[in-house]
């Protein structure tokens, strides 16, 4: 967190991506996850934009959900964004994330 703000701890983020997801059987969710920098493997702060809460389907879309940070979030905390595509079979893509601090 220390690389993305230097100077100030930040309260509020938005994620948002462009994504392709094959239909609505699908389990896929962009994650974003803060952890300790001595304990990555568990986090204690995780969302997820769920990408099959609305179409269209095979094509792509934007997605977005704003991110209130904890308290607890110092300079070494480690911030990890990543696609989980669940139990599906089918491909899930994620293009042109953007991370934009809210003030």
């Amino acid at each position: 967190m220390g690389k993305l703000s230097p100077h100030h701890r930040p309260r509020r983020l938005t994620l948002s991506a462009w994504v392709w997801v094959p239909g609505p059987e699908s389990d896929a969710r962009l994650v974003a996850t803060i952890a300790t920098a001595n304990d990555p493997d568990h986090p204690f702060f995780s969302k997820s934009i769920f990408l099959v809460d609305s179409g269209p389907f095979e094509s792509w879309k934007q997605v977005s959900r704003s991110l209130d940070l904890p308290k607890n979030i110092d300079s070494n905390s480690q911030l990890v964004i990543y696609l989980l595509n669940g139990d599906s079979s089918a491909p899930t893509y994620a293009d042109d994330l953007l991370l934009t601090e809210l003030w």
